[in-house]
């Protein structure tokens, strides 16, 4: 399956087909990965291979990627911020029995089909960083935050104690 995505999906049937998914999804269309956005420009790039594991159950591996704009919790910029979610599950249907042994995937548990966006849209929020934030060298308050660091003031010592000590001079 490539170009239009579906909007929803059987992982059953996939699973069965050995089906491939590959395409784009809007960014707009994930309302909770937004939320965490500075805006809606963006789009998810997905790469999705359905199959079966050996003892029949459906399972998905594949990669979603996204490129979306967040605020810099560091000095509050707009940057651009590459996801990227490899995913692989296994599926199984609402009161069947889990395997007795560790998955080497995560399980989810889907009635008969599930919405492609929202499969996505949870690995990409797995991948956002907690507190996104520039890289430091392209960081505008990490630039400012070193030379307050490197350059102390005159009559200004490097101890970190300098302020406690200014402190209990003024108490005394």
């Amino acid at each position: 399956m490539k170009g239009g995505l579906p909007a929803d999906i059987d992982p059953f049937r996939l699973g069965a087909e050995a089906a491939r998914i590959q395409g784009e999804l809007a960014l707009k269309d994930m309302p909770r990965l937004l939320s965490q956005c500075a805006d809606a420009r963006g789009r998810v790039t997905v790469d999705l291979l359905f199959g079966q594991a050996g003892d029949g159950t459906p399972q998905l591996n594949g990669e979603v990627r996204a490129r979306v704009h967040v605020i810099c919790q560091r000095c509050l910029e707009p940057f651009g911020l590459e996801l990227r979610a490899g995913t692989r599950l296994r599926f199984r249907r609402p009161g069947a029995a889990a395997p007795g042994t560790a998955a080497e995937a995560d399980e989810l548990v889907v009635e008969k089909s599930t919405s492609l966006a929202a499969l996505v849209e949870d690995e990409l929020l797995l991948a956002m960083p907690m507190i996104p934030k520039h890289a430091l060298p392209e960081c505008p308050a990490a630039g400012r935050m070193q030379n307050r660091e490197t350059e102390p003031a005159a009559g200004e010592s490097r101890s970190p104690f300098a302020v406690l000590e200014k402190l209990k001079q003024k108490s005394e």
